[in-house]
């Protein structure tokens, strides 16, 4: 009789830590590296803490982010673009050339607001630029920083993934929708411009505001025409489920507290 009661009580136990690793489920989560690297990643305990989930983060770009969504390879994405100026650019590459995708279609959360900034190597002495000289060294029309009134020497775009969000802005605000320069340096992801930008002379690249300066490096920031802003946003298939509700909640939560504080 005990050894039954025994057997009995241990089913139970075994039972009850099934029902609590069901639900503790693990999250992905991809996509903008300014999302990721202010809401995400610093507060990953406390938003796995809020949600009961744990969650696997894959900082990559925007666009990424959002074809890991729609191709089900991320159960929500990180965005600092808004949809149709990802679409657009997304659509331009050759995977997903003439994509067409509604707002409507997806579950859109904004977070918060933040600035795209452009940057420079420190040795530059350049303190401002005017839209049409920051279009002409961002396309390549111009190729010295003397045609600006600086130094002889090489100008160097760096720039993130062409379907990053900063970039996808640049181009639709200050670029008109044309490109960048062909010969444009491209980084992985977003946060490793302002690092190369720091190590390269005659180097023009750009940043988010919300990424400390302690992560910046030795970068100038240079002064232009205009504002360019960016949504930070999270973005969910429809009908999602309970889990994510809770995910969401949670970086919802964080995110008020955190951009109260920037």
């Amino acid at each position: 009789m005990k050894l039954k009661n025994i057997v009995f009580s241990a089913s139970i136990v075994l039972a009850s830590m099934n029902i609590g690793l069901a639900l503790a489920e693990t999250v992905e989560i991809s996509g903008s590296t300014t999302v990721n690297s202010l809401l995400i990643t610093p507060h990953k305990a406390e938003i796995e803490r809020q949600s009961g989930h744990t969650l696997k983060i894959n900082p990559s770009s925007s666009g990424k982010g959002l074809t890991d969504l729609i191709g089900f390879n991320t159960d929500i994405a990180m965005s600092s673009a808004p949809i149709k100026d990802l679409v657009e650019q997304i659509g331009k590459t050759p995977n997903f050339r003439g994509l067409v995708l509604k707002e409507s279609e997806l579950k859109v959360i904004p977070l918060g607001r933040a600035q795209v900034l452009f940057i420079v190597h420190p040795s530059n002495p350049l303190k401002t630029l005017k839209k049409a000289q920051l279009e002409g060294l961002l396309t390549g029309k111009i190729t010295n920083w003397s045609e600006l009134g600086g130094s002889n020497q090489p100008v160097v775009v760096i720039s993130e993934s062409p379907v990053g969000a900063m970039r996808t802005e640049i181009v639709q605000k200050v670029l008109g929708g044309k490109d960048f320069a062909s010969n444009t340096k491209v980084m992985d992801i977003a946060t490793d411009v302002p690092k190369q930008v720091a190590m390269t002379p005659g180097s023009i690249g750009f940043v988010s505001s919300v990424l400390p300066v302690a992560e910046r490096g030795e970068v100038n920031l240079i002064a232009h025409e205009g504002r360019i802003e960016q949504t930070l946003y999270i973005i969910t298939r429809p009908g999602a489920n309970e889990t994510l509700d809770k995910v969401v909640g949670a970086i919802k939560s964080v995110g008020l507290k955190v951009l109260a504080r920037n």
